[in-house]
């Protein structure tokens, strides 16, 4: 693909080159803040715009660089967090946060007004360089009151890199590509440390409850990460919990119809359950897919053969899942733990 000419040009708006919309902002004297905010960052997408920055910082000892950087997926190179800190860089960790941390964003401050540079490139060689992206630039005379509280929340949310943080997240990041080398399945990676992130006294910290009340007429069960292969969505149901809760017939050839409503989408279908002949009972639901997994998923029992369901992933929130997780007993030889709330 040809490099595209911007086809928007409207008064402080446009579409950018990140890469060299980068470049250019750090070449402003008058900006003594950046503020950067990344989902994922890779050593190669630093080196790409390392010289600039720190030609920009060493010019004056008061400029700062501040980076939020996400960990979800394990894409931010360790190497990378290294050699930006080493660079002049102030390194934040998200640590205390539900869903994904999906941002691709630099904000430069200074006298001369806000830069507001964003768009779907990760920092990354790839990103910079050869994907097909897409970004525009913003200038503001100052930021409006809901940016500011975006970025009071992600600090909130985060933790200053030290040598712990990195090593952690360092080690569980190399556990993790030596266990897919064996595996035949690539599920979710959640480091730790989002678990056991310091609670501020006043902030609203992760959510921690579940969508679905832990009480009467719920079930709540486990979901094993190679539980099907990279593209299923299946699940397998016990037996007990086949016949004890969602009630079909202990017999061979069973069929029954349940409906399904996903209480976090609204999204209602019907599925079909079936006593197979190898006393196996399975589910699809796209929901607790690979992707999701490991999770929990939690059945509440709202009429006959009628359940609302909720998918708790520890990708997606690690402080609800560790909450449910500390709630069932321990694993004994790998068996899936369940419980049936009455």
């Amino acid at each position: 693909m040809k490099k595209p000419l911007p086809t928007i040009d409207t008064r402080g708006t446009s579409i950018s080159d990140f890469f060299e919309a980068i470049e250019e902002a750090f070449s402003v004297t008058t900006y003594r803040t950046v503020r950067m905010y990344f989902y994922g960052v890779t050593l190669s997408g630093w080196l790409m715009i390392r010289k600039k920055v720190c030609a920009w910082l060493n010019k004056n000892p008061s400029r700062k660089v501040i980076a939020y950087v996400g960990t979800d997926h394990a894409l931010t190179d360790p190497s990378a967090l290294e050699k930006m800190g080493a660079d002049g860089v102030t390194i934040y960790l998200l640590t205390d946060y539900t869903g994904t941390y999906h941002p691709k964003l630099f904000i430069f401050e200074g006298r001369s007004g806000i830069l507001i540079l964003s768009g779907s490139n990760n920092l990354t060689g790839y990103g910079l360089s050869s994907n097909v992206e897409f970004a525009t630039s913003i200038k503001l005379p100052k930021l409006g009151n809901s940016v500011e509280k975006w970025e009071a929340e992600i600090h909130r949310s985060s933790s200053v890199l030290n040598a712990s943080l990195l090593s952690s997240y360092k080690r569980q990041r190399a556990d993790r590509q030596k266990n897919l080398e064996n595996a035949k399945v690539s599920w979710q990676f959640t480091w730790k440390e989002r678990k056991r992130a310091k609670r501020v006294a006043g902030v609203k910290s992760a959510n921690i409850e579940s969508p679905i009340a832990l009480e009467g007429k719920t079930l709540i069960y486990e979901i094993m990460p190679r539980e099907t292969g990279t593209d299923g969505s299946q699940i397998q149901i016990l037996k007990p919990v086949a016949t004890g809760f969602f009630g079909i017939p202990d017999q061979m050839g069973s069929t029954i119809t349940i409906w399904l409503k996903n209480v976090q989408t609204e999204e209602s279908r019907s599925l079909s359950m079936t006593y197979n002949d190898n006393t196996t009972f399975r589910l699809s639901i796209h929901e607790a897919s690979f992707t999701a997994r490991p999770c929990f998923v939690v059945f509440r029992r709202t009429k006959a053969r009628r359940f609302d369901f909720a998918v708790i992933s520890e990708a997606e929130n690690p402080a609800l899942y560790g909450k449910i997780d500390s709630r069932l007993p321990s694993r004994r030889n790998g068996a899936r733990r369940y419980e049936i709330v009455k």
